[in-house]
């Protein structure tokens, strides 16, 4: 039970707090409290308050955490004190006494571990815990805060390790709401939200809950329930994805303000690797600088991203650092609509389009996921767009169903997403079902006739996207390495060259005699392993890095194969990713898998960057980067790899040349005067995550 600064602030709230737990009692359950500090800037042991007393002196980092954690633990022992007169036996902890380790970065740590033994003593003395939020310790001793709103992510943090039946976010307001009030007179409470909504929602910019919090919500599937202190309202359920059903396209709508937006002039030809090394260098500075970039989209010769407003000058002088040109536009806002039940649903953004079309906004660019769109438009419609948007959504009377095709298309969808789920549950009893057994034979069958040609492929064997993954996953000496669907061994020879131990595991025996010879050449003694990715036959926690270049788009079951690498990489471990990549749209990825299986039927399915993202994150992993880069292709080079006949490349040049826009400027092929494709580019996805600790 998480209680917000306005109710441990006074009397009337601490005496609702006592009310609470007094409840837990009588429903026979066990409380267990985190507090924050009370009041807000002005109170005396509020944050702000505390901070402002050395704002104009000198100080340092350490000393702030010091400062700013002391609101939090005066809360603490003043609420234990309360509930003690109240009757009942509580203990104030500290965030170091009740065992919660971080990174050790002042002001805005991540909780790396929790050791609740002095929690589960309290418990079983009879007494109710009362822990000061927002806080904790690292490895050298040092007082560390978790950034503003971090109680909320100690609250699911200790739920976590206490396998609590929920975490319950008690605050001023009756539960989530479908828009920030202040903008939208119209934002009602949620009933029932997924946790991948309320994340959404964070980290759009709705104040709700602290944007880790929610992480640690959809990551562990831990129950959530966000609701006021002062009345009996039921507040908002936030629930895992497994037992949740969206009954509606759309739920909230959220916004950041104070948002900038570059154009960066890269000088050099898109879909060349000169593009994409121009954008990671852009990316790189970014970084170094300690500035975060959002909706970054590049094209034609230009990257175009957004920025929060305080740091244009710093990007700024970043662009100009690498002699690059760019343009910058302040004064925008990020409007975000989020949904879990907008996947798969066809005339979402087009509905987005005319809403606010209608309300005479311009929108700068857009991006979306498989549950939100985003929109960035001009600070001074913000309000206007998210007026727009709940009311074109129903979000106020429980969401948009438009008109009888669209809500069938929604219930279908929400069916076949049951359906998928307990698809998942069947598989998990074995790897045995026909669609995934023919898929694992044809990959044997084909790669196993044409291991020749894959170790001699210039695609394959070399290029920057290979040295960039070797250098992204940090290989180097005594790092126990894995390369998952290794063919002729070229990523594993890279990571043995870095002085990796590397085991380099395939489905196919004839890929790993390949394997074993190409290391040979080089002067390594390989080590291999016959392997299904979907079924790793190694202990959990054995490699510190896991990598899988140019082959999960043939895997039945993508998302078995990430928590498999999640379950044998060590904590802290590396995962690194390189794999072609389908659009976002539904009709453009379906082409390209279409035409993709005529050239080679052991292919499965290419995923958009969204759905990688989402199963790294759900299988408990942290995505530090995803970037899309194009690698040019030869037409005849391609189809010949897989003895592809005339028949074969008539019909790809044929699906290329009618499919979808989406797919046309995804690959962007070029023709010849007989029709044929000629080459395009081909789009990878290069994605780094790492497990926590």
């Amino acid at each position: 039970m998480k209680f917000g600064g306005t109710s441990v602030a006074d009397e009337k709230g601490r005496a609702a707090i006592a009310a609470r737990v007094q409840a837990t009692f009588e429903m026979d359950l066990t409380p267990v409290l985190v507090v924050s500090a009370m009041g807000r800037n002005g109170a005396p042991y509020a944050t702000d308050t505390l901070l402002s007393l050395v704002e104009a002196m000198p100080t340092d980092v350490r000393e702030r955490d010091m400062l700013a954690s002391v609101g939090e633990v005066v809360s603490a022992v003043l609420v234990a004190h309360e509930l003690r007169a109240a009757g009942i036996d509580a203990i104030a902890f500290s965030g170091a006494e009740a065992g919660i380790l971080t990174d050790g970065v002042q002001g805005n740590a991540s909780v790396t571990e929790i050791h609740p033994t002095a929690l589960f003593a309290a418990i079983d003395a009879g007494k109710v815990p009362v822990i000061a939020g927002f806080q904790g310790v690292a490895e050298d001793g040092r007082i560390t805060t978790l950034g503003r709103g971090g109680s909320d992510t100690t609250a699911c943090a200790i739920g976590v390790a206490l396998n609590a039946a929920e975490v319950g976010i008690y605050t001023d307001v009756d539960g989530v709401m479908s828009a920030d009030p202040r903008a939208c007179d119209d934002a009602e409470v949620l009933t029932v939200i997924s946790a991948e909504e309320l994340y959404q929602m964070a980290r759009s910019g709705a104040r709700v809950v602290h944007t880790p919090a929610a992480e640690l919500a959809l990551s562990s599937g831990l129950p959530v329930r966000v609701r006021s202190t002062f009345n009996d309202h039921e507040g908002t359920l936030v629930t895992d994805i497994a037992s949740y059903r969206p009954h509606a396209v759309a739920t909230s709508v959220s916004h950041v303000d104070g948002v900038a937006r570059m154009r960066v002039s890269l000088g050099a030809t898109e879909g060349t690797l000169g593009h994409m090394a121009a954008q990671t260098r852009v990316y790189r500075a970014m970084a170094d600088a300690g500035v975060s970039l959002d909706m970054f989209t590049p094209f034609g010769d230009w990257l175009v991203f957004s920025i929060a407003e305080n740091v244009l000058d710093r990007a700024a002088e970043v662009i100009h650092g690498l002699g690059l040109l760019h343009q910058s536009h302040r004064g925008l806002s990020k409007v975000t609509l989020v949904g879990a039940g907008m996947h798969g649903v066809p005339g979402v953004m087009a509905h987005v389009a005319e809403c606010l079309v209608a309300a005479g906004v311009d929108i700068y660019q857009v991006a979306d996921s498989h549950t939100t769109i985003s929109v960035l438009v001009p600070a001074e419609q913000s309000a206007t767009t998210i007026s727009a948007l709940h009311a074109g959504f129903d979000l106020g009377d429980g969401g948009l169903k438009p008109g009888e095709e669209t809500t069938s298309v929604a219930e279908s969808a929400s069916a076949e997403s049951a359906g998928q789920a307990q698809g998942a549950a069947d598989r998990s009893e074995g790897l045995e079902d026909s669609p995934a057994r023919d898929i694992r034979d044809r990959v044997k069958e084909r790669f196993g006739e044409r291991t020749a040609e894959y170790r001699a492929s210039a695609v394959h064997s070399s290029g920057e996207d290979l040295e960039l993954l070797v250098s992204l996953v940090q290989a180097g000496p005594g790092v126990r390495a894995l390369d998952i669907a290794t063919g002729a061994g070229h990523t594993a020879l890279a990571l043995a060259e870095a002085g990796a131990h590397v085991i380099a595991s395939d489905l196919t025996e004839q890929m790993l005699a390949e394997a074993s010879d190409l290391f040979a050449s080089h002067g390594f003694e390989a080590r291999t392993q016959l392997a299904d990715a979907l079924d790793l036959p190694f202990e959990d926690e054995s490699f510190d890095i896991v990598t899988a270049r140019m082959a999960p788009h043939h895997f039945p079951d993508p998302a078995r194969f990430v928590r498999e690498v999640a379950r044998v990489l060590a904590p802290g471990g590396r995962f690194g990713l390189e794999d072609q990549v389908a659009p976002e749209d539904a009709a453009g990825a379906e082409t390209i898998d279409e035409f993709e299986k005529v050239r080679d039927p052991s292919h499965n399915r290419q995923l958009p960057v969204s759905e990688w993202q989402r199963i790294a994150t759900e299988a408990r992993l942290k995505v530090q980067r995803a970037e899309i880069f194009f690698k040019p292709v030869e037409f005849d080079w391609w189809t010949s790899i897989q003895n592809l006949d005339a028949e074969g490349k008539a019909r790809i040049s044929a699906l290329l040349a009618s499919g979808p826009e989406s797919a046309l400027e995804w690959y962007q092929p070029s023709f010849g005067e007989d029709g044929l494709v000629q080459r395009f580019r081909s789009p990878h996805l290069i994605l780094l995550a790492t497990k926590t600790k």
